[in-house]
């Protein structure tokens, strides 16, 4: 599964899923803002993960995220956590982990 955004918004945010190794991989790249909010709802949305393996959410080339596209993706990983599913974030970094501490999301999307 592979969601692009639409041509709307080309150059501002990049959500492709993929299979490695048994798991699920959902990397984010780019900026995720208000100018993404319905897009990024969409894609999240139409993830289907074909692998009964670990859901990676993949946030290491995200260069910006604000509160509401990092709300989105907590619950993109709380909705899959709820569903029986293991859940992993990699690469928090940066803008992330600030974001993130600030939230007090730190414990849900694991960043250490």
């Amino acid at each position: 599964m592979d969601a692009h955004v639409p041509a709307r918004h080309p150059s501002i945010f990049r959500l492709v899923g993929s299979s490695r190794d048994g798991d699920y991989w959902l990397d984010v790249s780019g900026e995720l803002d208000l100018a993404t909010d319905d897009e990024l709802r969409i894609a999240l949305a139409t993830v289907q993960p074909h692998t009964e393996g670990t859901i990676w959410l993949g946030v290491g080339d995200l260069d910006f995220v604000d509160a509401a596209s990092l709300h989105q993706l907590l619950t993109f990983v709380r909705t899959a956590r709820l569903s029986g599913r293991s859940v992993g974030v990699d690469g928090a970094r940066g803008v992330v982990r600030r974001m993130a501490g600030l939230m007090g999301f730190e414990a849900e999307l694991a960043v250490a």
